[in-house]
C-alpha cells in the first residue's frame, strides 16, 4: 500500500467539531457534525460553494473514550469568502505541507483497516514522520447518492521528511 505524496497549500477548513460519539458510531457523529455546519452554510448561501468535504479525525475510535471522541466536520470553499465563526461552526487554516494521501474504495465502516495500513505497516518504513496536525479524510462522493461499495475516501495524513 503505497500513497501517494502530495504538498498542498494553506487550506481554510469551516468545520464543526462534535465532541462525544452518538450511539456508538462514527457514521451517526458524523453526521450530526455535518448536519450542523450545513445549516450555517446554508444560512449564509454557500452550500453551493462547497469544494469538497472533510472529516477530521483529532482522535483514534476504539482507543478513545466515546463520551470524549472528536469528529470534526469540514468543508474547504471554491473561493475564499469572510464568514466568521457562528454557532459552532469556527474556521481554522491547516498550513501548507507534505501529505501521505491513502485512497480508499468501499463503505465507510471499513476505514479502520486503511487507516490501520497507513500508520502500522506504511509509516515506520516510509523514511517518514509525522507532523504536528491533525489527519483528515476527503470524501469524493456523496454517501447518499453513491452506493456503499463505490464510495471513494482519501485518507490525509501530515507528514515530513526524517532527517
Amino acid at each position: 500500500m503505497d500513497p501517494e505524496i502530495r504538498t498542498l497549500p494553506d487550506l481554510k477548513i469551516y468545520y464543526v467539531m462534535q465532541t462525544g460519539m452518538i450511539g456508538n458510531s462514527v457514521d451517526r457523529t458524523a453526521d450530526a457534525a455535518f448536519h450542523k455546519l450545513n445549516a450555517v452554510l446554508m444560512k449564509h448561501g454557500l452550500l453551493k460553494k462547497v469544494d469538497n468535504c472533510r472529516g477530521i479525525s483529532p482522535d483514534e475510535p476504539s482507543s478513545t473514550d466515546p463520551k470524549k471522541f472528536r469528529y470534526g466536520a469540514g468543508y474547504v470553499l471554491i473561493e475564499d469568502v469572510d464568514l466568521l465563526p457562528e454557532g459552532e461552526m469556527q474556521v481554522t487554516v491547516y498550513p501548507a505541507g507534505r501529505y501521505a494521501v491513502f485512497t480508499h474504495k468501499g463503505q465507510y465502516s471499513t476505514l479502520w483497516q486503511t487507516w490501520n495500513a497507513a500508520y502500522r505497516d506504511w509509516l515506520p518504513s516510509s523514511g517518514m514522520r509525522l507532523r504536528e496536525l491533525e489527519p483528515f479524510e476527503v470524501y469524493r462522493n456523496d454517501k447518499a447518492y453513491t452506493p456503499p461499495e463505490k464510495l471513494v475516501t482519501e485518507i490525509f495524513i501530515p507528514v515530513e521528511w526524517t532527517l
